[in-house]
């Protein structure tokens, strides 16, 4: 399947940790034009969770994304900016420990279910479950690394709907 991204799409995007474990880190891209757009991710590389955001030029060409679900659409201008802000205020567990909405330890994978979360619950994406998209996007990881490709996607809501 050809990797491009819609313009104004917001999609989860997995790169592989560990393709065995099938273990994956999380993150969410939002496509501003033809590639181009904010990644978001958490990650803990300097020994506590943290909040990165980065423009990206070639999402496309990034070799480390394995899986890519379009989770949301018209995000642009207005919307993109109330997604921005958003994602950025969904809270941080800087020491990992348990977060007690999701009932598990903080990773990137649980701010992704708080970020999807708080997304719908603004009317942004479509009103689908956090879990159920963590789900599809799982799937769709484990799809492509099974197979050794990369793979994009749309959520069940999406998909279903039409958007």
């Amino acid at each position: 399947m050809s990797f491009l991204y819609e313009d104004g799409g917001m999609y989860i995007i997995l790169a592989t940790i560990d393709a065995a474990a099938h273990r994956y880190h999380w993150g969410l891209f939002i496509c501003v034009s033809d590639g181009f757009g904010m990644v978001y991710h958490v990650t803990n590389s300097t020994g506590g969770w943290s909040l990165e955001e980065h423009m990206i030029e070639h999402a496309v060409f990034s070799r480390d994304i394995v899986a890519a679900l379009l989770i949301g659409t018209g995000l642009q201008d207005d919307a993109a900016d109330a997604a921005h802000r958003i994602v950025t205020s969904a809270p941080v567990i800087a020491d990992g420990s348990h977060d007690s909405k999701w009932g598990e330890n903080f990773t990137c994978r649980i701010w992704i279910l708080e970020a999807v979360d708080r997304l719908r619950g603004n009317g942004l994406i479509p009103d689908e479950e956090a879990r159920e998209v963590q789900d599809d996007a799982f799937r769709l990881a484990m799809s492509a690394t099974s197979t050794g490709t990369r793979k994009m996607g749309r959520s069940t809501v999406i998909e279903n709907q039409g958007y």
